[in-house]
């Protein structure tokens, strides 16, 4: 038996667990204080298919909105009929200026336009339990700042458990959930739910700060930091959701793939050393099995079969606190893991001889 293997898969397999340790969630409020006025800010650019349930989702809400401003960026589709028909006010989106992307500016410009004491700012996919913002306005509460979240992705079809390694490496690149995240800021905020108040918000430079930037999120969190404000950034569940990629195999590779392309230069060497150590120890067991099966060595075999089911349940560990993810695909970790590595090479591959990638019909350098 090789020891000093199973030493190195150890070490490496521990990595995990400086990656993902623990993520908080919003909890229910347990006080009665005063609700304020919130405006919900929905940058929508062609979102005809996922714009109706987030608005209905919306309406059901515990606690009720000021506002809905949805901030038609220049659609081809019925997002703007869609959101009429839904009760929200429609923002229609200048043209974008030079430097900017598409989201930071539609962002911006609703806020402009908000009215509200806190602005809520929701991708087009996302979805609100019917106290989800009664949570977010308490967390808010409790500290100020921005609140941001990351949806609970919940999947309905077999093929959408794929994207295991990317929702996993996703959250690991805000370096907020390892063993020791207490000593540590997150790099940035998440996407798809951001809250703060409009004061904040417009004091720290709000999406102006992150103009150009395709993962906005990131120097919108930075923004809030730097000025001594906190950042807290959570999970999803029990309060928001989304489901991500729903059209099939294609739309998540296409997907994910965009989106590692563009995120993958912001990641931090020690972080990024981290991912790679973890994925690295993912691999050697199977590596192993096959090379024991091959040699008949069962003691061997039995070995990493005990590492391979160590991987599996961190694996599943981490998995069910960011999604509905099933037990049989941690069990059948290697095939995600392959799904992952090959989109991801393929997508940053594309990207750097094109020195772009398209998104939301937009053509992005990279």
């Amino acid at each position: 038996m090789d020891l000093l293997s199973v030493s190195a898969f150890l070490i490496l397999w521990s990595f995990g667990f400086l990656l993902l340790w623990h993520l908080d969630v919003a909890p229910l409020p347990t006080g009665s204080d005063p609700a304020p006025h919130v405006s919900a800010i929905i940058p929508a650019r062609n979102e005809a298919a996922n714009l109706g349930e987030l608005l209905r989702s919306l309406h059901q809400q515990s606690q009720p909105l000021a506002e809905i401003l949805v901030v038609d960026d220049n659609s081809t589709d019925e997002t703007a009929q869609i959101a009429h028909a839904a009760g929200a006010r429609v923002v229609e989106a200048a043209s974008l200026p030079a430097g900017w992307c598409g989201k930071p500016w539609a962002c911006w410009q609703g806020a402009q336009h908000a009215s509200g004491d806190l602005l809520l700012f929701l991708d087009a996919d996302t979805r609100l339990m019917p106290d989800g913002l009664q949570r977010l306005i308490a967390v808010h509460a409790a500290g100020g700042g921005l609140v941001s979240v990351q949806p609970f992705h919940r999947m309905t079809h077999p093929y959408e458990q794929l994207s295991a390694f990317f929702n996993l490496i996703s959250l690991a690149s805000l370096g907020a959930y390892g063993l020791f995240r207490g000593h540590r800021s997150p790099a940035g905020a998440f996407g798809p739910c951001n809250v703060c108040s409009r004061d904040d918000y417009f004091a720290v430079g709000g999406h102006q700060r992150a103009a150009g930037a395709v993962v906005e999120s990131l120097p919108l969190g930075q923004a809030f930091l730097d000025v001594g404000l906190d950042l807290r950034c959570l999970g999803g569940k029990g309060a928001v959701w989304f489901r991500m990629y729903p059209d099939g195999p294609g739309a998540l590779m296409n997907g994910f793939g965009k989106s590692f392309a563009l995120g993958a230069r912001h990641l931090s060497v020690a972080t990024g050393l981290l991912v790679t150590g973890w994925l690295v120890a993912g691999f050697e067991p199977i590596r192993h099995l096959i090379q024991e099966a091959t040699a008949g060595n069962a003691a061997g075999f039995a070995l990493w079969s005990i590492c391979y089911l160590l991987f599996a349940a961190q694996l599943h560990w981490m998995l069910v606190q960011i999604g509905n993810f099933r037990r049989t695909t941690a069990l059948a970790y290697p095939v995600p893991l392959l799904f992952f590595l090959g989109v991801f090479v393929r997508s940053v591959l594309a990207a750097r001889i094109t020195g772009k990638v398209r998104w939301k019909d937009r053509v992005i350098g990279t």
